[in-house]
């Protein structure tokens, strides 16, 4: 069109057909997907939805705003939908406007990802048959569910155990989409079923662009019966929304059988269950052992299984019997650490009076407080028993191996005790509810020989029919001697037996390993004798004097003096600060056989007060007098460091 003014107002209108040539393929216009599938993105069990769209000329340069020439009738015929160059089968024959039907669930057999449509028709136009010029982009993709935990509540995680009486339990679960691995699409919730009830106990979202949900988790309903603890499984029952859901139920990821999900956790429900079975006790009782100041008890200890994993700890309570207020020891006492443990099965309270008798009963808890009640409790509710007179205990050792006084029980089989010949010593503990004795010797004799004693003498002569061994008191309770190598009983093959004398006032009493079980007016010093068997010939090197752990630190709290004596001696120990000044006394001219290496208990760096020494260097001094005349057979200062 050109307008002109000049001379006059004139408008001329003049059009040009220009050609480009024979049209020979073709586009769809408003090339689009509807329904659920009208974003482009789709999971597997969708609904159904129908593709769109307009041939039309595949004119070069043209857009969809410019008058573009339909193809004319009878031009295109035959049109079948193509899916990512597949023939899906599905066609359509009205050229001017198709509309290809997609089923339900069409994409459940397929594989995940992009795919592509595009329509195949034949054209009058040469060459007959063709691919439409442009394609139209779908997303198969899915939702999965990485992780189910449950959080708070109390109780605890591995495995899960909570309580029906104590609120505040939630789950919590992360997800992505299957392919594409990325965060959610749209916001999207979760349905989680307790598949043990059948209900559903929690709705989680989570927001577009976020993997993680929290939501609070119902308690099982019904409740489990007051009493026990009932074991509930859960998994997620179908997630709907975001932009890869949208779908009619049954269509979409309403079913569970199509979330690719974790193994279905569980939680124990406890309902007021406390650990052990409801029988009384509440496991089997084994027994109680006394000494003078100690009980010990004895049970089958609880298995650490459903559903009892949510133990926490024994109780023992005890009180003397006239007292009305009972003591508790669990796992949070000072010591006994051991009951946080259900295959702990023995517990022994010391520090008890002699000849004494004490009410105790023993329970258990759960995690949750839930605590078996005293009629249920071990021995069989409330009991009592009483400590005995006195305790004697005794130690053997040939300065290697070490026999503890509960290993002298098998009395009858020296050859489970062997030693080397060596001078053995014997270390005497005994609490009474009497006097202590003024004085213990050891009496020896050949384990195939008779009877020690007759009435309250000894039988035989001694240093021919046996051999005693004073001791000397190295504590407050505490008695300590030695069978000497040189003795013809302490040949390597022989088996020896011995008791123990103990004077008080003149008087002379005998006692074995169970005499402290036995009634005095009867009890029988012979019965059960303490043995062992001279075994091996020692192949011995003597010590230098030295310092085992010479550094004193948290990781090392101890420096042990160790050092060999030619003789019998009196032994002091003193350390010394850098400027020379005495610090603590670790040894005051105790007495230590000769012929043998000997390590001291540990020093922790304390002075005389027991308090903690500052860090710095200290010199330990060994000091050995023999014992026949005085005389200085051991003089060493040794160096020790204490670290901060």
């Amino acid at each position: 069109q050109a307008t002109t003014t000049v001379p006059a107002n004139n408008t001329k209108n003049t059009s040009t057909i220009i050609s480009y040539g024979v049209c020979s393929s073709f586009i769809i216009l408003n090339f689009a997907q509807n329904g659920v599938a009208a974003d482009g993105m789709i999971n597997p069990w969708h609904d159904s939805f129908t593709i769109t769209g307009i041939p039309v000329y595949n004119v070069p340069g043209a857009t969809s705003a410019d008058s573009i020439q339909s193809i004319a009738a009878g031009e295109i015929t035959n049109t079948i939908l193509y899916r990512s160059g597949n023939n899906t089968g599905i066609t359509d024959n009205t050229p001017d406007s198709l509309l290809y039907p997609i089923p339900a669930q069409y994409f459940s057999t397929l594989s995940l990802g992009n795919h592509t449509w595009q329509v195949y028709a034949t054209m009058s136009t040469a060459p007959s048959f063709k691919f439409s010029n442009n394609t139209l982009t779908i997303t198969n993709d899915e939702v999965e569910v990485t992780t189910i935990e449950f959080i708070n509540g109390g109780g605890i995680n591995s495995p899960y155990y909570r309580s029906v009486t104590i609120p505040g339990t939630q789950v919590r679960i992360t997800a992505r989409m299957r392919n594409s691995l990325s965060p959610m699409v749209g916001n999207t919730t979760f349905v989680l079923e307790n598949i043990t009830t059948g209900t559903e106990d929690a709705t989680i979202v989570i927001p577009h662009g976020q993997t993680e949900g929290i939501a609070n988790l119902n308690k099982p309903n019904p409740l489990p019966a007051v009493g026990t603890t009932q074991q509930h499984a859960y998994r997620i029952k179908s997630i709907t929304g975001g932009t890869y859901g949208g779908d009619t139920p049954p269509n979409g990821q309403s079913v569970f059988n199509r979330i690719n999900q974790p193994a279905n956790p569980s939680i124990n429900w406890d309902n007021q269950d406390p650990p052990g079975s409801d029988n009384t006790p509440f496991t089997p009782w084994i027994s109680v052992n006394a000494t003078a100041n100690s009980l010990t008890f004895n049970w089958q200890p609880l298995v650490n299984v459903f559903p009892d994993e949510d133990f926490y700890s024994y109780k023992v309570y005890y009180k003397k019997a006239t007292d009305a207020t009972y003591l508790l020891i669990d796992r949070n006492t000072s010591g006994y650490a051991s009951l946080a443990n259900p295959a702990t099965g023995t517990v022994t309270i010391t520090g008890l009076l002699p000849l004494t008798n004490y009410d105790f009963y023993i329970t258990a808890v759960d995690i949750f407080g839930n605590e078996v009640p005293a009629t249920r409790a071990l021995p069989n509710g409330i009991s009592q028993s009483g400590t005995l007179a006195s305790t004697l205990q005794v130690q053997l050792t040939d300065g290697i191996t070490v026999y503890y006084d509960e290993q002298f029980a098998t009395f009858s089989s020296p050859e489970q005790r062997p030693v080397r010949k060596t001078n053995l010593r014997v270390k005497i503990f005994i609490i009474s509810a009497y006097n202590l004795p003024d004085e213990i010797n050891i009496i020896l004799k050949p384990y195939s020989s008779g009877d020690f004693t007759i009435g309250q003498n000894l039988i035989g002569t001694p240093g021919t029919d046996y051999y005693i061994f004073n001791t000397i008191k190295t504590g407050s309770n505490e008695w300590t001697g030695y069978i000497e190598e040189q003795n013809p009983l302490l040949s390597v093959g022989n088996n020896c037996k011995f008791i123990l004398e103990t004077i008080y006032q003149n008087t002379k009493r005998y006692a074995d390993f169970n005499s402290e079980q036995e009634t005095p007016a009867t009890a029988n010093p012979n019965d059960q004798p303490f043995t062992f068997r001279v075994a091996t010939q020692p192949q011995f090197t003597p010590w230098p004097t030295r310092i085992l752990n010479n550094v004193i630190d948290d990781n090392n709290p101890y420096a042990y003096p160790a050092y060999y004596l030619t003789d019998d001696a009196y032994v002091t120990i003193t350390v010394y600060d850098i400027k020379g000044k005495p610090v603590a006394k670790i040894l005051d001219s105790a007495f230590r056989k000769g012929g043998q290496n000997i390590k001291e208990n540990g020093w922790a760096g304390q002075n005389k007060a027991n308090k903690k020494l500052g860090v710095g260097l200290y010199y330990i001094h060994i000091q050995a007098k023999r014992a026949t005349d005085g005389k200085v057979i051991l003089n060493s200062f040794q160096k020790v460091v204490i670290k901060k």
